[in-house]
């Protein structure tokens, strides 16, 4: 009696674990009620969120960024999933001042790539979201994401996968 209930927790304790690409911790997906943060240092957010139970904010895309964009383009709306953000937003030889690190890393503003009006309907969106969740469900469903594992199904595979090394459960 002891092992056929202990052989069927097992088998309940696999059917709970979802290995399935459905799974975001496995296979993350790019979604519309994200927020894309660009050119942070992932050691200073975790510094400041955890380490220092710091509180941070959201700071949009600064309006020459998008001026420089959209001359890049001839006059059109810049494509925010097209723009190589790490090396736009970042100057040569300036992730270091004096020796320390650029002021951008240890302010408590969290760099996006969305333009102000759009970052402040996203965030009132996800907040809205996360708050019912917690409500309806009791369940925490707001996390900043620090780094990325790339990995592929098979070696012969095109299709890079990406799941989340940290996350770190924000309000």
């Amino acid at each position: 009696m002891y092992k056929d209930a202990i052989d069927r927790l097992e088998i309940s304790r696999k059917e709970l674990l979802d290995l399935g690409l459905r799974n975001p911790l496995i296979n993350f997906r790019q979604r519309a009620k994200q927020v894309r943060i660009v050119d942070e240092l992932s050691t200073e957010i975790y510094r400041l969120l955890v380490l220092q139970n710091r509180k941070m904010s959201f700071d949009a895309l600064p309006e020459n960024k998008i001026e420089e964009l959209n001359d890049q383009e001839n006059g059109q709306n810049y494509d925010t999933d097209s723009v190589d953000w790490e090396n736009l937003l970042a100057q040569p030889d300036d992730d270091t001042e004096n020796g320390k690190l650029a002021e951008r890393y240890v302010d408590n503003k969290l760099q996006t790539n969305l333009r102000s009006q759009k970052l402040q309907t996203r965030l009132i969106s996800i907040h809205n979201d996360a708050k019912t969740y917690i409500e309806e469900q009791g369940v925490n469903i707001l996390f900043i994401a620090l780094g990325f594992l790339h990995w592929f199904e098979a070696p012969s595979s095109n299709e890079a996968r990406r799941a989340p090394l940290m996350l770190i459960s924000v309000q």
